[in-house]
């Protein structure tokens, strides 16, 4: 049950999330035998377009790692606090110096800033298999 679910992978399990999101049979091996097929529970579990699969290159530490997450709204997992509500970038483009760099330079000068912060709210949305 629960759902819709986000399913966060390493790239080099993205080929089996994908598998395992559309294939309607899983056959299972049972001590070194092929078993009977059973229906997959997982099929679209993730989107019928792998919408929820996010593989990421970032998760390098172990290549069979994965983390799935309960993104329904009925558990609040974490929060993003913008300072002074500002939830989009600031850019700024320097004002021209006396020189003119920008003309003879052929160069502008921007700023960005975002501020914000992020805070865990309730663990029990998230499940983290970590595979030896």
């Amino acid at each position: 049950g629960g759902g819709p679910l986000l399913l966060a992978i390493p790239i080099q399990l993205e080929a089996t999330a994908l598998a395992l999101n559309h294939v309607h049979w899983l056959e299972l091996d049972t001590a070194g035998a092929t078993g009977t097929p059973v229906l997959n529970p997982w099929i679209h579990r993730f989107g019928k377009g792998n919408e929820n699969i996010f593989s990421n290159p970032l998760f390098t530490a172990d290549q069979n790692n994965w983390m799935l997450f309960d993104i329904s709204g009925n558990v609040q997992i974490a929060e993003v606090g913008f300072l002074q509500g500002a939830q989009n970038p600031q850019i700024l483009q320097s004002s021209p110096s006396s020189t003119d760099s920008a003309f003879w330079q052929d160069r502008v000068t921007y700023l960005m800033r975002h501020e914000y912060e992020c805070a865990i709210l309730d663990y029990r949305g998230c499940y983290c298999s970590v595979v030896a």
